[in-house]
């Protein structure tokens, strides 16, 4: 299997990140009534979405883990997933 451009550890550092941006993103459109920016939220929470679809895989049999925040075994082959605390 290929090793991904985006390991386990910078997919937990970076998809809160996202999450917490395209959130406040979409909140300060809500309050300032501005359509265009609602729409960058949600592209912004799209985008974290698709990140974690991609790369939040097992290194050992490519299985969905999702993003590890704490060290964790693949449900998938029991592979021990070392994460970011």
């Amino acid at each position: 299997m290929k090793k991904p451009r985006i390991t386990l550890k910078q997919l937990a550092v970076l998809s809160p990140v996202l999450l917490a941006a395209g959130v406040a993103l979409v909140l300060l459109a809500a309050w300032l009534k501005l359509a265009w920016l609602v729409g960058l939220g949600i592209a912004v929470l799209a985008a974290n979405l698709l990140l974690v679809c991609l790369f939040g895989r097992c290194p050992l049999c490519g299985g969905f883990v999702g993003v590890p925040l704490r060290s964790m075994f693949c449900p998938h082959c029991s592979h021990w997933i070392e994460g970011l605390f």
